[in-house]
């Protein structure tokens, strides 16, 4: 705020009358103030930035919100409030992997609150189904954490690796009841619970001759 803009308030504060601009016309007041900063006031009173008569008028009670970085679990609640409000619209809620609600926590947060709806708002533009995952993060909050963005490699690895073992099992399945089954294909089918055109789709997948 401008000085000369402080010394205006001051005065309002003090003889609690105002006048409009243009009008001689003196209106009495009575209000209370809020305020809200993002500045250290009394380092800006030190470098004259500040009033300091003003600061002592303003400062009866003081209240300090830390800032989001340092509200880890705050966090999660507000963003979940977020997108309830952003996807009113939806009839069901989202589900957030944990890899996500790690990588929102290590955030730093510049932006504070402002930038966590920000975010909420790039999730419910992106993603398709009710799953949020790492990939609907902003590349600065998703490169915050590598960790965890190996541990989701490790993942998408183990995933793999866990449907080429059911892929495996599977083929030996089929064969054996090719050999039960004397290469019947609707009894094979009956047996595994799925349609004809079903066994011979694996077959040709797992590349099975009988």
């Amino acid at each position: 705020m401008p000085l000369e803009q402080q010394v205006s308030l001051l005065r309002v504060l003090q003889e609690k009358k105002i006048n409009r601009i243009g009008s001689d016309k003196i209106i009495a007041t009575d209000v209370r103030i809020i305020c809200a900063t993002n500045k250290n006031l009394l380092k800006e009173v030190r470098t004259g930035n500040f009033r300091q008569d003003l600061y002592y008028r303003l400062n009866v009670i003081s209240v300090t919100i830390p800032p989001l970085r340092e509200r880890g679990e705050d966090i999660i609640l507000l963003l979940t409030s977020f997108l309830q409000q952003l996807s009113k619209d939806r009839k069901y809620e989202f589900d957030l992997e944990p890899e996500v609600l790690h990588c929102l926590k290590k955030y730093s947060w510049p932006g504070n609150v402002r930038e966590l709806h920000n975010v909420a708002e790039r999730m419910i533009h992106l993603v398709k189904g009710r799953t949020i995952s790492l990939v609907h993060l902003p590349a600065d909050v998703y490169h915050c954490c590598e960790e965890l963005t190996e541990l989701s490699k490790q993942r998408s690895s183990f995933k793999e690796q866990r449907r080429r073992e059911n892929e495996k099992t599977e083929r030996e399945e089929i064969i054996t009841l090719l050999h039960e089954c004397n290469g019947n294909i609707s009894h094979i089918a009956k047996r595994m619970g799925v349609a004809r055109t079903t066994v011979y789709r694996k077959m040709q997948l797992y590349a099975i001759q009988y």
